[in-house]
């Protein structure tokens, strides 16, 4: 697939993802990806563009929590390669990771927090990721479906 239909598939998606990152940070996102090496075809193929997988990895995680089938079905593309370029992406963030991800001064998240909530003792906060359930338990399964319509528990 050229770059040209790659940039039009994922502006067609940009609209799915566009709640979760903006079209700069991702754009500059897809320059950083692109200097890795894992993004460079070792065989016959290329590879799609970087932001093409990075578009899927954000549909992937951003808005199905791990559904890979919808992914492949919304992006026309395999179930396998949705695996393929999700794997890559975490792996090429993992590479960044400790370069853009940084603990605040010592103590100043649980100062934070007990000034406000008067809690002690915590060392983090977290978003409320949803953690996908392959079926809700038995017994009070309904209790535990998201506002995503699936069965999941919140990381707080």
């Amino acid at each position: 697939m050229s770059s040209g239909m790659s940039d039009i598939v994922v502006s067609m998606n940009y609209d799915i993802i566009s709640h979760r990152m903006g079209r700069t940070t991702f754009e500059r996102l897809v320059e950083r990806l692109e200097t890795l090496d894992i993004f460079e075809s070792t065989g016959r193929k290329p590879q799609r563009p970087v932001r093409y997988q990075l578009g899927c990895f954000l549909i992937r995680f951003g808005m199905r929590g791990s559904d890979t089938l919808t992914t492949a079905q919304m992006m026309g593309i395999g179930h396998g390669t949705v695996h393929l370029y999700c794997d890559r992406v975490t792996w090429a963030l993992r590479h960044f990771g400790l370069q853009w991800v940084q603990w605040t001064q010592r103590g100043g998240t649980r100062a934070w927090v007990h000034a406000r909530t008067g809690l002690t003792h915590c060392v983090g906060l977290l978003d409320g990721t949803l953690i996908q359930l392959t079926a809700p338990p038995r017994g009070s399964g309904s209790t535990f479906f998201c506002r995503k319509k699936f069965p999941a528990v919140s990381v707080l």
